[in-house]
């Protein structure tokens, strides 16, 4: 009788511990935001819808018609990285937003760099560096969600 008692207490001991592993490892990351971190969340998406927008406007618009227009159409592009820094320090639970961010700013600005240097005779390269540019800002729109979890909108006062 001692040995099933005992056979007993290990599967007991055995199943709960299974149960608080499988808790511990797969319970979802803490995600409440304090007001600081929300008025940077929403400060953030503010500012991608913004570039995101200049980016996709460059790329439709830019043309063979004249290279002054191509260079007003990218002329918001030049100081992507620069007007991100401004935002602030990027909350922890975010810490992976700068990467994206940072790829995405450097195809912008390259394909300003581009435009500048050859004019009309790369508009072919101009746009091949916007649109991994708008892949970017894509990437970092999903980054914002996955980290915000189920209902991102409402953890920021908007939509996502």
């Amino acid at each position: 009788m001692k040995g099933v008692f005992g056979i007993g207490t290990f599967v007991v001991v055995l199943v709960v511990g299974l149960v608080v592993a499988t808790y511990v490892l797969t319970r979802p990351p803490h995600r409440d935001l304090d007001a600081g971190q929300r008025a940077w969340v929403t400060s953030f998406v503010t500012w991608r819808d913004r570039q995101a927008s200049l980016v996709d406007r460059a790329y439709v618009r830019m043309g063979y018609s004249t290279e002054s227009r191509n260079a007003r159409l990218m002329a918001p592009l030049r100081h992507c990285s620069a007007s991100f820094a401004r935002l602030g320090d990027v909350p922890k639970l975010f810490e992976f937003l700068p990467k994206d961010v940072a790829s995405a700013c450097r195809e912008a600005e390259y394909a300003v760099s581009v435009n500048a240097r050859f004019g009309t005779s790369s508009l072919a390269t101009t746009k091949q560096h916007l649109q991994r540019s708008a892949g970017w800002f894509q990437e970092a729109r999903r980054d914002i969600r996955d980290g915000l979890g189920q209902g991102a909108g409402e953890a920021i006062g908007g939509s996502l």
